[in-house]
Formats: C-alpha cells, sequence, structure tokens
C-alpha cells in the first residue's frame, strides 16, 4: 500500500497487488552408462509452463455509407456463451471482448434485408493482429471458428546446455551428445519472456569401462605333461580375474593333462551393467603317449629259424615302429640266428608332436650256438 500527502494535510493511498506465481521447472533425466565412447540422445523434460494473462480482443464494425449497419449484426460465441454486436449508426464502431488464453471463439453474422455491400467487420487480437475479417460480399452464419491465443510465442522454452562440445545442438531440449569421457551435462531453461524465472537441471553420461577376455587359444600336450596355465594359452590382452569352465573343474586356473578331459574350456570375465560380459576359450587337445610295449629277452640257437622280434615284445604294442641293431643300424625286424649279432635290438615308436618319441621296448636277444 502506498500513501500520499498533498498539501493541504490530505492523505491518499492506494494498493498494488504483487502476485509471485512459480516458473517452469526442468529434468535433464536419468542418469546414463554407454560401454564405449559413442552418440547418446539427451533428453529435458519442462514442466510447469507459465499460463498467460487474459488478454483483450477488439471487435471493428465498418459501414461505408456512414448509416450503421441497418440491423445486420456480428454474435461473437467466446468458451459458447454469445454476444450481439451492431452498428446503429456512423460508419464504424469498436467492441471490447475480453478473453482467456484458450477458449474457443465463434463468429457467425447475420445480414440485413438491404445495403449488405456496405458492411465490413474484422477481430483483431491482443497485439492488434487480425484474427478474422470478412468485406463484401461477405457470407452469412458461421465464419469464422478458433481459439483466443493471448501471448502468441507464449510457452516457448529457451534452452541451453553446458557443456556445448560434442553437442549437435545446445539450444533444443534433446541434442545429441557425442561422448568421450564420463560428461556432466546441465541443461538451463527459461520461458520465452521470463528470463527471470531459470530453471536448471543435470545429468551425467558415464563411459563405463569394457572387459577384455582375449582371443581364443589352444595347447596340445601329452597326458604326461604337467599342469598348464589355461590363461596364458589365451591371445591378446585378456583382463585377470575371471572365470573358467570346461569339461572338467578347474582349479586355479590350470589344466593338467593326466587327471582332466581334453576339450574347449571357456574363460569369462564379468562385465558392469550395463556392459556386457567377455568370453573367449581355449582349445585342450590331450595326445597318447605312444606305447613300444615291453622289454623282452629271447635265447635261441644258431640253427633255430627266423624270428620275428615284434612278437617277442611284452604288453601291447603299437605297430609301425622302427628297430635298430645293436650297433644303431636300421634293422628289418626278423632276427635270423647264426647271422644276425646278439645284443640289445631297439623299437621305437613315434609319438604324436609335442611328446617325444618311446623308446621303452628294448628286445635284449641273446644268441647261444
Amino acid at each position: 500500500m502506498y500513501h500520499a500527502t498533498d498539501n493541504f494535510g490530505c492523505i491518499y493511498d492506494t494498493t498494488v497487488t504483487v502476485t509471485i506465481i512459480p516458473g517452469p521447472t526442468v529434468d535433464a533425466g536419468a542418469d546414463q552408462t554407454i560401454c564405449t565412447p559413442g552418440d547418446v540422445r539427451l533428453n529435458a523434460v519442462v514442466n510447469g509452463i507459465i499460463p498467460p494473462a487474459p488478454c483483450i480482443y477488439t471487435l471493428n464494425l465498418f459501414d461505408t455509407f456512414g448509416d450503421g449497419w441497418d440491423g445486420a449484426t456480428v454474435t461473437v460465441t467466446v468458451n459458447g456463451v454469445p454476444t450481439v454486436y451492431g452498428m446503429a449508426n456512423g460508419t464504424n464502431i469498436s467492441y471490447t471482448i475480453n478473453v482467456l488464453d484458450g477458449q474457443s471463439i465463434q463468429i457467425s453474422y447475420q445480414p440485413s434485408l438491404l445495403f449488405n455491400a456496405e458492411h465490413a467487420y474484422e477481430l483483431l487480437d491482443g497485439q492488434g493482429s487480425t484474427v478474422f475479417s470478412d468485406t463484401p460480399p461477405m457470407a452469412s452464419g458461421v465464419t469464422f471458428n478458433g481459439s483466443a491465443d493471448c501471448a502468441p510465442g507464449n510457452g516457448t522454452i529457451i534452452y541451453a546446455w553446458t557443456p556445448t562440445t560434442g553437442l549437435n545442438n545446445a539450444g533444443i531440449a534433446d541434442p545429441i551428445a557425442t561422448v568421450a569421457t564420463t560428461t556432466v551435462y546441465t541443461v538451463t531453461i527459461y520461458q520465452d519472456g521470463y528470463a527471470g524465472c531459470p530453471a536448471t537441471s543435470t545429468v551425467t553420461i558415464t563411459v563405463g569401462s569394457t572387459v577384455d577376455a582375449g582371443t581364443p587359444g589352444g595347447i596340445t600336450l601329452c597326458g604326461t605333461d604337467a599342469a598348464v596355465s589355461l590363461f596364458a594359452q589365451l591371445g591378446g590382452t585378456p583382463d585377470a580375474g575371471g572365470t573358467w569352465s570346461g569339461p572338467s573343474p578347474i582349479v586355479g586356473g590350470m589344466f593338467d593333462p593326466g587327471t582332466m578331459s581334453a576339450g574347449v574350456y571357456t574363460y569369462t570375465i564379468t562385465g558392469t551393467a550395463p556392459c556386457p560380459d567377455a568370453t573367449s576359450t581355449v582349445t585342450t587337445t590331450i595326445n597318447t603317449p605312444p606305447d613300444p610295449g615291453v622289454n623282452a629277452t629271447l635265447t635261441v640257437c644258431s640253427t633255430d629259424g627266423a624270428v620275428d622280434l615284434f612278437a617277442q615284445l611284452g604288453g601291447t604294442p603299437n605297430a609301425g615302429g622302427t628297430w635298430t641293431a645293436p650297433g644303431g643300424g636300421a634293422f628289418g625286424a626278423t632276427f635270423t640266428p647264426g647271422t644276425d649279432a646278439d645284443g640289445v635290438y631297439t623299437y621305437t615308436v613315434n609319438g604324436v608332436a609335442p611328446p617325444q618319441r618311446n623308446r621303452h621296448g628294448d628286445h635284449d636277444h641273446q644268441h647261444t650256438a
């Protein structure tokens, strides 16, 4: 309330009411995590748009002859409430029409019996812009249907995202952000015409770390070989700390060819959501060592017939091996008493890589005259 006192001691007062209305709010959206640098669409959502204040439309009637509208009328219906307007005499008359933003407006024209060619009218909005106008020859009946707009542009939101680096457009609600590292984006908004009522919100885009299980590997072993590390067989640069699964239970990431089954063993690194797990494999192959049989001793007379040395070996020797004579020379596997020398004849069966040759199947031959 304001007070004023004039020169005669009279006191005057007046009251000004100031209404504070809340401005719009903004939500920058939920935080997001991406697994690798890339594009993310941001999305700001605004609530609480400030509604426009009521406004005054103006209806102008015109008559070119200057004797009024001769009984013709215009009916303006605002939100279902009709009001009839006419002009008794003169060349023009103006009417003010109070409207609220968004209210429906309908205009209808009722002509007079004569002189309608002298008539014209227009409806102007609160900014003085023409909403509708009609001139002769004018249509009768309903001529316009629309709604009141008390503040053209009202509700338009001004956006400003920061940082602007990597944004395709920092001045819209939903720009695309090219995110290289974890970044906190802030959006500031205000309603056009209300720059003094800004609102802000933030969203964090986290670039998560992907996991690496390496590239597939493989190893071939003999059943008698020592245990090996499966992790060491992976290619690439696998992350440590994963888990193994496969045909046999795995302890400490080791593969023992003497106790475990050959096959494909899978290494899994667990990713942090929403980033996926990573897997790789190691294929193990176990080669069976060759069997040259068991050492044997043969005693024959010099007059005896030829003897097949392979048949003299004990156990279950593999066929296909080679024989060497006592001096180290190649031998054909058939011993002829009286011709071939006495001594140790060695049977050798070559293994499949990586096992080495097995030479445990020596045949100790003694010749007795």
